[in-house]
């Protein structure tokens, strides 16, 4: 669930600051299609499994959603050393602000939900 939900915090994150292969996409194929594209690559995944998940999600501790955090984070950066996201999705910020501004928001959906359950 953590490395499904860098990808949409990322998602979120490009999208908010300007990366242009969303809007070039969304104008070649046209809003319907676009949206439901989108949807079925980035959040169509993580619905699935919650759907498919029999058993409510465990709520572990502080110490293990930070762990949680930090190792789909390194996988995020294993992605990055491969490619190069601010090339790839025609972004105007840096590679190192798509990495730190997706794992601020991951890292605080994460710590939202640990508080809330505690």
């Amino acid at each position: 669930m953590t490395i499904q939900t860098l990808v949409i915090g990322g998602v979120v994150f490009m999208s908010g600051t300007g990366c242009r292969l969303f809007h070039t996409t969304e104008a070649e194929t046209g809003q319907l299609i676009y949206f439901w594209g989108n949807f079925a690559m980035h959040y169509a995944p993580m619905l699935i499994a919650l759907a498919l998940t029999r058993t409510p999600l465990p709520v572990g501790s502080l110490y293990r959603d930070l762990i949680d955090i930090l190792l789909g984070h390194a996988s995020f950066l294993v992605y990055c050393g491969i490619i190069d996201p601010s090339k790839v999705y025609t972004c105007t910020v840096s590679d190192t602000w798509i990495q730190v501004g997706t794992l601020c928001m991951v890292g605080g959906l994460s710590l939202l939900r640990w508080k809330l359950h505690a």
